[in-house]
């Protein structure tokens, strides 16, 4: 479109210097039109829009296709991570393989069968399939109806054993966003907080009473779902998000905020955030306001000395007999005195004991007071490295 033509039959005159130097390139449009957004789209425009002036790439809100999944089924979500974008495809190939390695034997002595389908094919052919088990997604499709198109062709007589499982990878955020919706349409850590608690409320985080006094002569309580239910494991629980459009009342299972509270100490943070942090690994310190300041001090020094996963925030429903608390995923410490031995063999195991062993920090941080310092590592690697029980 830009080359010198072979044959020259028009009137030279009438051309602009700048098309005859060759610059037209840099005086054009390019537009670029798809039903999705795709990481290479993006690409394309930074790499061949030469205009010298204005590059306008539009960000379209995703809400997310998941909700036209049909049947209920166990989601997961398996992370490698690259350090560099190049080495994505040979590192998406090795951890498949290795992941598959148990199929790969059952199909080689024809004990299972293995389907394996391009999306290409599929979206061009659309043939149903029946009989799934279980479902690996080398990657997120391009088409995000597809992912749950899959889901929905399987047996309803195996949900209960149906797992769909999905490699993912950081560089993936453009394929995942129109799958499972952009958390900062759903929920972007500022708005609509009033719908968790009431900021004005000043009684959250105040004492209004008298102050508490120590109840050394009272056991602390040490409650745990694995001694209820033998069998439970905190690390296979699965829990689901609800956006800042929706009041969150709790049950046994608790849906909780899609952003989590930045790690630290806060004025207040509602619990619909802390839950969410839990789920990450992380201890929260939970304290009625008219606790000891001492005895607080003594608890808030343990465990931010332990680990930088943690929360630490008032919580006005705690007894007065246990006004202090440590809470883990699927644990729970409550004590009338700090004893320091034992809040530090619980943090050392309860913490990183959840769903989702991530050390990211959140994006919440209203009131936030003492950001969270890095103890040993990011990841808490190393639990209470400073103190020895």
């Amino acid at each position: 479109m830009h080359t010198q033509p072979s044959k020259i039959d028009t009137d030279i005159s009438r051309v602009r210097q700048c098309y005859i130097d060759g610059m037209a390139k840099f005086h054009c449009q390019l537009l670029l039109f798809s039903r999705y957004r795709h990481e290479l789209f993006s690409a394309l425009m930074l790499e061949h829009s030469l205009n010298f002036q204005g590059l306008v790439i539009q960000n379209t809100s995703c809400e997310g296709t998941l909700d036209k999944i049909e049947i209920p089924l166990c989601q997961e979500l398996r992370r490698f991570d690259v350090a560099n974008p190049s080495e994505q495809a040979l590192a998406r190939f090795n951890f498949f393989k290795d992941y598959i390695s148990r199929a790969r034997d059952l199909f080689f002595h024809k004990s299972k069968k293995v389907l394996i389908v391009t999306e290409r094919y599929y979206y061009f052919n659309r043939r149903p399939l029946r009989g799934m088990e279980r479902i690996v997604f080398y990657q997120l499709p391009s088409h995000p109806d597809l992912y749950c198109e899959f889901i929905n062709m399987a047996s309803s007589r195996i949900m209960k054993h149906l797992l769909a499982l999905l490699l993912l990878l950081r560089f993936a955020s453009a394929y995942l966003g129109p799958k499972m919706g952009l958390q900062n349409q759903c929920d972007d850590g500022k708005t609509n907080l009033y719908v968790d608690w009431n900021p004005t409320d000043f009684t959250t985080y105040t004492c209004m009473d008298e102050p508490y006094p120590l109840r050394e002569d009272i056991a602390p309580f040490f409650h745990e779902l694995k001694a209820k239910n033998a069998s439970y494991d905190p690390k296979k629980d699965v829990v689901y998000h609800k956006c800042m459009t929706e009041t969150i009342q709790y049950d046994e299972s608790p849906p909780l905020r899609p952003n989590w509270a930045r790690y630290g100490e806060y004025l207040y943070v509602p619990e619909q955030r802390w839950l969410h942090n839990l789920e990450h690994g992380s201890i929260i310190l939970l304290y009625h306001p008219c606790v000891d300041q001492n005895e607080l001090q003594k608890l808030r020094h343990i465990v931010t000395s332990c680990l930088y996963r943690h929360v630490i925030t008032p919580y006005n429903k705690l007894t007065k007999d246990r006004p202090f608390a440590l809470i883990s995923w699927g644990a729970m410490l409550g004590m009338g005195s700090v004893e320091e031995n034992t809040v530090v063999s619980f943090i050392k195991e309860h913490a990183r004991v959840a769903p989702e062993d991530l050390s990211k920090d959140g994006i919440y941080d209203q009131f936030l007071i003492h950001p969270a310092a890095v103890v040993s590592d990011e990841m808490d690697n190393q639990l209470c490295p400073s103190l020895d029980y």
